[in-house]
């Protein structure tokens, strides 16, 4: 290899390597598809407000939601997270919207976001909380809102596949 081709690489590689420097910070900090989630065309005026009081991107990017997951939703009030569960998922996932006769009558909401089957991938449940009668192994993950704090770990090792946290 001559000096003059080796001046050429010798300025190349610092180019390429700042070009793909550039590219992975701008993805990093790029919006992810837990901020597209909140973005999604049809979400109410109402959750709109809650988000920067909630952090749902944040709390739903920690539980590690992904497509194609298997989530429960247990105590889940008006749905609100399982509105954004169901975008994440997608549709070769599943949410299980869980409430007890309580919680289902906690917000009129919840009516409103399952009307017209506008959430084709959540299934609504009212059921004793001590009897949920869910398979060993059904669930990815587990999510349960108690008293407006998040709870991101899977309550039972049976339901998560042998994984509790």
């Amino acid at each position: 290899m001559s000096r003059n081709e080796m001046t050429r690489l010798d300025w190349r590689a610092p180019s390429l390597l700042c070009v793909m420097c550039l590219f992975a910070y701008a993805h990093a900090y790029a919006a992810d598809r837990y901020d597209a989630a909140l973005a999604h065309a049809g979400r109410s005026a109402a959750d709109l407000k809650r988000d920067p009081i909630d952090h749902p991107a944040d709390i739903l990017r920690l539980a590690g939601i992904k497509p194609g997951m298997h989530v429960a939703d247990v105590l889940a009030g008006d749905g609100y997270y399982s509105e954004l569960l169901s975008y994440l998922v997608g549709p070769q996932g599943k949410v299980f919207l869980i409430n007890n006769e309580a919680y289902d009558h906690w917000s009129d909401n919840l009516r409103a976001r399952l009307a017209g089957n506008r959430l084709p991938n959540v299934q609504h449940d009212t059921l004793d909380l001590d009897r949920m009668n869910l398979r060993p192994g059904s669930l990815d993950a587990v999510l349960l809102n108690s008293l407006r704090r998040m709870h991101l770990r899977c309550a039972s090792a049976a339901l998560c596949g042998g994984i509790a946290g």
